[in-house]
């Protein structure tokens, strides 16, 4: 990331590095996803210099809780290196945000790019779980999220909801709808009033049966 001390525009030109114990280093650019299994202890390293001739007071790493708890690091001489680890015991599979904040010389300031740590369990799954496990709706347009817990083969419960190896399907779209988020959203009475939701990671699969008997037929 280099900084203007005239402005407040900072931009990213060093690459992150995510290293996982028995992984070879990944070296990606500050916008892309970085795969972070959850048992590993991740290291992140981003450097941060200022242009030719300007320079910073203050350097600051901004993590996502929770991953920026106990990385408030601040830093002001070069090089500007940070490095984080990503908790072993941290609760949700999916995408945490990691940037940094500079101090020019001049006291203006800006911010990085941020990049995105996608994480997600290093272990198998050996079920999964959705709550709600059925639901009835009874106005198009009511949306309802579902929350889905994983169980691992190791005994950790993980909420999965928003994992990137999570998937949603709607048996009808017609009758429902389903985001990537596992957000089901009412559209009409469908074909049979009862269709299947299937929350699906990895090979486990988990199927919600919603209810649209209750919505009004489609006017004709």
């Amino acid at each position: 990331m280099t900084g203007d001390p005239g402005s407040s525009r900072f931009y990213c030109e060093n690459a992150v590095r995510v290293i996982a114990p028995g992984k070879s280093r990944n070296r990606l650019q500050m916008a892309d996803a970085v795969s972070a299994p959850r048992r590993a202890i991740e290291d992140l390293d981003r450097k941060v210099a200022p242009t030719q001739g300007g320079s910073f007071s203050k350097v600051f790493l901004v993590a996502e809780h929770p991953i920026g708890i106990g990385a408030n690091q601040v830093l002001t001489d070069p090089p500007y290196q940070f490095s984080i680890t990503i908790p072993n015991n941290i609760g949700s599979a999916r995408k945490y945000f990691v940037g940094a904040t500079g101090i020019a010389s001049s006291g203006q300031s800006g911010k990085a790019l941020r990049i995105h740590l996608d994480v997600e369990p290093s272990v198998a799954i050996s079920s999964i779980a959705v709550h709600p496990s059925t639901i009835s709706f009874i106005r198009p347009g009511d949306a309802i999220p579902l929350s889905v817990a994983g169980t691992f083969t190791d005994g950790s419960i993980m909420d999965i909801t928003q994992s990137s190896g999570t998937t949603y399907t709607s048996g009808d779209t017609t009758a429902v709808t389903v985001g990537t988020t596992g957000v089901v959203t009412a559209i009409g009475l469908g074909n049979l009033g009862i269709t299947p939701v299937i929350a699906q990671y990895s090979n486990q699969t988990f199927s919600v049966q919603v209810s649209t008997k209750r919505l009004p037929p489609p006017s004709h």
